[in-house]
């Protein structure tokens, strides 16, 4: 998945990877320093990777993304997607 954001946002974003334990799967940064944290799996409906990750980024991002939801939602500053959704794009 990361692979795929790498191809689209060359020159606009970097992906990172948050390696702790129970951390997001990976972070877009883009040129201006924001960032979006984003976790990728089958039937995903926690967001508390996320909210962790998001939390060591001392700021920068605001919102999250959790790839795999059975459905399409927004919960405090994390957007739920369903993978079938995802894979539209």
């Amino acid at each position: 998945m990361a692979l795929i954001f790498e191809k689209e946002l060359k020159g606009k974003a970097n992906v990172l990877y948050d390696f702790a334990k129970g951390g997001a799967d990976f972070i877009l940064r883009f040129l201006d320093h924001q960032e979006i944290v984003i976790e990728v799996g089958f039937g995903k409906e926690e967001i508390r990777q996320v909210e962790k990750t998001m939390k060591k980024t001392q700021g920068r991002a605001k919102y999250g993304i959790v790839i795999g939801s059975k459905e399409l939602e927004i919960q405090d500053n994390v957007l739920k997607i369903p993978l079938n959704y995802f894979l539209l794009i």
